[in-house]
This record gives structure tokens, sequence and C-alpha cells, in this order.
């Protein structure tokens, strides 16, 4: 459930005539208000959901579904990108296979072997401006410092001592200062460059 009670969905050009909550009982949770912020469409959920699961929100389309697929950055919810969505300079971006235990295969889409300059970049959609904190997760061998830049001319950057399993660390704070686009992107600045492995870049509001 949401912090704030609100449901952000993001890039749906395709105007909503109604939302429902599947299998609610209480009749007046069952159809949901709708707003729209920009380009996205907010739904606002009911206090209480007697779906004890999973609850499932309907929506009826005006017309066939008509999606911008740039991603976007939820304001409610910490928003996870895998690095294999990025668009990559200077690295290599692979699919790596490994046995965590017997017979269990894990697989990721990875961007590693950094060279200097290198970069993973994605756009993004923000609706709520403010602080978001940032973080990455990545695995690789000894020190690592990341940086993280953003179109308006925004960096922070961090060192961890990394770990041969993915792990997820904190960068910083990046302020998102209104509402629209920008381009994101994550650098590998020192350590062992050729051993550096991204997995994912995250995004959660910090309210201030």
């Amino acid at each position: 459930m949401p912090k704030d009670g609100q449901l952000y969905l993001p890039g749906l050009k395709t105007k909503v005539r109604s939302a429902s909550l599947l299998g609610e009982k209480k009749k007046k949770n069952s159809k949901l208000k709708i707003q729209t912020d920009g380009s996205w469409t907010k739904i606002k959920l009911p206090s209480s959901i007697t779906e004890p699961m999973v609850p499932v929100v309907r929506l009826e389309l005006a017309g066939a579904a008509e999606v911008d697929p740039c991603w976007g950055i939820d304001p409610s919810v910490k928003t996870t990108i895998l690095a294999q969505f990025s668009d990559v300079t200077g690295a290599t971006k692979k699919r790596k296979s490994w046995m965590e235990k017997f017979g269990e295969w894990k697989h990721v889409e990875r961007v590693w072997k950094w060279e200097k300059d290198g970069k993973a970049s994605w756009h993004v959609d923000v609706v709520k401006p403010g602080y978001y904190n940032v973080s990455l997760t990545y695995s690789g061998t000894g020190r690592l410092v990341w940086g993280v830049d953003t179109s308006q001319g925004q960096h922070i950057q961090n060192q961890q001592n990394s770990s041969h399993n993915y792990q997820e660390f904190p960068i910083g704070w990046i302020n998102f200062p209104k509402a629209g686009r920008y381009s994101v992107s994550v650098s590998c600045i020192e350590g062992n460059l050729k051993e550096a492995s991204l997995k994912a870049i995250h995004f959660e509001y910090v309210d201030l």
C-alpha cells in the first residue's frame, strides 16, 4: 500500500474512463477516484482494503492502450530500474548466469568492464519534484567509487568496499527541482573498473 494512498501510473497516454478494485466487498471502495498529473495518472486508493493478498485495480480505457516507454520515478514507493534497460557507452552490457545453490540458477543482465568515462544512462520522468535517495546494486572487488549525474548538472558519488555478491549501497541524495524529464547516468570512477558490475539503480522520495 503506497504511503500517501495514491497509486501512480506513469506514461499512459490513453484516457482512463474508470478504475475499480476487483473483489472488493465494500461498494464504497470498489470505484476509485482518478486524477491526471501531467503525463501521470493518479488513482486514489481506499484507506482500508479487504483483499488480504494482492489487490488488483481494473482500468477501463477509452481506447487501445498507448504507453510512453520513459521510466517513471514513483514518489510513493521505491523505484528500481535495472541496468539491462540502460544506454551504455564505455562499458559492456552482458548477461551473467551462476548457480547459487545446487540446481538453483540465478541470472542478471549487468553492466561491467567499465572504461574511463563509461556511462550507463536512463531517461526518467519525475511527477513529484524534491529530493530522492539514490542507491545502486552492484558487485565487484575491493573499494569502488561510483558517481551518479543528472542532465541538470548534479553530481553525487560515494565509495564502499564491494562484495562478490550483488548488494545495494547508498550513493546520496539528488534533487529534481521540478516535475518533468531528466537523464540520469551512472559511472564507475575508481577501483577495479573491469570487475565492477552494476545491476540496478534505485530512487526513493525523501519526505523532508
